[in-house]
């Protein structure tokens, strides 16, 4: 089973295209950024963000990090960013706690792919999109 990993440079403050390698010896990651190219940075200065292996309607991958919009009926949703917590990829909601994904029928997942979510955005580069991130 492979891992698939995205970064946020912290330092340039963007989302990193594709982790080419991380070098635990250095202590340093290998970034491609389509417009930059490849380069290299310290681990400190980078977030990584796991592939969940779940994709939303139109095929885009889901990584932790990300911020889903959930439909509940045809006008109304919720939105909240996705975080791994004990072992699961969910969200967490006030008062309520955390719910991974695999526990929301809501959501009709299949093929580990759900017409009921959409990614909006992430937290890094969009987090006015949600009022307050909460986590687990």
């Amino acid at each position: 089973m492979n891992i698939e990993i995205r970064a946020w440079d912290k330092e340039k403050s963007h989302m990193v295209d594709d982790v080419v390698f991380l070098d635990f010896r250095g202590m340093q990651v290998g970034c491609h950024r389509t417009g930059y190219g490849s380069y290299c940075q310290p681990f400190e200065n980078t977030e990584f963000l796991q592939y969940t292996g779940l994709k939303y309607r139109n095929g885009k991958k889901i990584y932790k990090g990300d911020i889903c919009q959930y439909f509940v009926f045809d006008d109304e949703y919720f939105r909240h960013e996705v975080v791994y917590h004990e072992g699961a990829f969910g969200y967490c909601i006030k008062h309520v706690g955390f719910i991974a994904f695999a526990e929301n029928y809501n959501l009709k997942w299949k093929n580990g792919q759900s017409e009921h979510i959409e990614v909006i955005g992430n937290i890094y580069e969009n987090p006015e999109l949600i009022e307050k991130r909460e986590r687990p």
